[in-house]
């Protein structure tokens, strides 16, 4: 994946475009490594290119995939770079503002790989004729297993590739799923005029005593929690309680406040919960409820609850020796744009100021529910196959990580309030 992957695409676009049974016009569809091969053809602008429709692509893959925010996720990978973002892992990264041609994009939030490249791909494509349509499901599901979207993806190219006047420019430009989690099945195809939506306001929530979070710092004195950065159990944990149906809908982020007395670096992993009215922890599914046998998350074989069917909430890590910020380039103001360029360990002891962008959300909340935020020394994230099941633990962190707030570190989360 990369330019020479660009670059085979487009020889062989421009070969199939004078195969006798070609109309001159081709268009390329698919979903994961399927969908980022056409980051990287489109940007190269194969002149029969007419249309494109990534469905669910990440687009920088060693800030998306195999190096989350400075937190490699395969040794060979990371050999090659040497923890940071060299020439070689730059070439991994799409330029979609050179796309300049219709494109049909989806994205969830349940993935923990590809919802960021896909927002980040609509908003880059220089095409007015651009569409994302967040779907509620898996991805493989989605692409496969929904004949209502099928069709619109036959009828998107039959009006790009056959000129077809089939009205498809009605479509909305951006259709939103809201997830409500339990065993209440998502809102779908929700028409928005931008994303984030135009009324969205982010607000501060700020860490206080008692696990609360509160738009309010409290007192001049700093607290401070811990958690065993070793440990998949051990977390902090703070909730904010929702007094009014309540939609969270956009890109959040937190800023943490932390040190760490054992190593000169943290990797630190923040989740976004949803807890119902008794404080219990909440999932969501990833595929209709009419799809499969069971009529609750509690009756889902253990074997079966993986990230593939089940979803926790969005996620966000960062690698604290990779906390520089480069402004000018990231997507959205609560989604800070890491370089990775060098390491700058911190200093034991030494608090830090941690930004750490989460993946964008969209869920709704009823009275007396609760919005958590969970950090961890270990991904929170349940596990894909069930034979990952408790082998993939991060073997970097030692020791106590400290989140410091109140008074002189004023830690928050920033929620989204549609």
């Amino acid at each position: 994946m990369g330019t020479q992957e660009g670059e085979d695409g487009y020889d062989c676009i421009e070969a199939v475009a004078k195969m006798p049974w070609c109309n001159g016009n081709v268009g390329m569809a698919g979903n994961s490594h399927l969908a980022i091969a056409q980051w990287f053809v489109g940007q190269l602008q194969p002149p029969s290119l007419k249309a494109i429709a990534p469905w669910e692509g990440c687009g920088d893959l060693f800030r998306e995939q195999f190096g989350h925010n400075g937190m490699e996720s395969f040794r060979e990978m990371y050999r090659r770079s040497g923890g940071v973002a060299n020439l070689y892992w730059e070439d991994k990264r799409s330029d979609m503002s050179k796309i300049n041609i219709p494109t049909y994009i989806t994205a969830s939030f349940s993935s923990a790989l590809h919802t960021m490249g896909s927002i980040r791909g609509f908003f880059d494509v220089n095409c007015a004729q651009k569409w994302i349509r967040f779907s509620p499901y898996q991805e493989w599901h989605d692409i496969w297993a929904v004949p209502t979207y099928t069709q619109e993806l036959l009828s998107f190219f039959d009006r790009y590739l056959k000129a077809i006047d089939n009205d498809w420019e009605q479509t909305p430009a951006i259709r939103m799923t809201t997830l409500r989690f339990g065993s209440q099945d998502a809102i779908v195809d929700e028409p928005l005029e931008s994303f984030p939506p135009p009324h969205v306001q982010d607000r501060k929530l700020f860490l206080t005593p008692g696990g609360r979070l509160s738009s309010e710092t409290e007192g001049p004195q700093p607290s401070v929690v811990s958690y065993n950065s070793e440990d998949g159990n051990s977390s902090v944990n703070f909730a904010y309680t929702f007094d009014k149906k309540t939609r969270l809908c956009g890109i959040p982020k937190a800023v943490l406040y932390m040190s760490c007395s054992a190593r000169d670096d943290l990797d630190v992993y923040v989740v976004i919960r949803k807890l119902d009215k008794d404080g219990k922890l909440m999932l969501a599914l990833n595929v209709p409820w009419n799809s499969i046998p069971p009529n609750s998350i509690e009756e889902i074989p253990v074997d079966k609850a993986t990230d593939l069917l089940l979803y926790m909430g969005p996620v966000g890590m960062l690698r604290a020796s990779h906390r520089e910020i480069d402004p000018t380039r990231s997507m959205h103001p609560n989604y800070p744009f890491h370089p990775h360029a060098k390491t700058d360990p911190v200093p034991v002891g030494q608090v830090v100021k941690l930004e750490i962008g989460i993946f964008a959300m969209s869920v709704e909340f009823e009275a007396g529910e609760s919005v958590g935020l969970r950090v961890s020394g270990q991904t929170p994230q349940i596990h894909s196959f069930e034979e990952l099941k408790d082998r993939l633990g991060n073997h970097d962190n030692k020791g106590t990580h400290n989140i410091h707030f109140g008074g002189e570190y004023p830690s928050y989360v920033v929620l989204p309030f549609a």
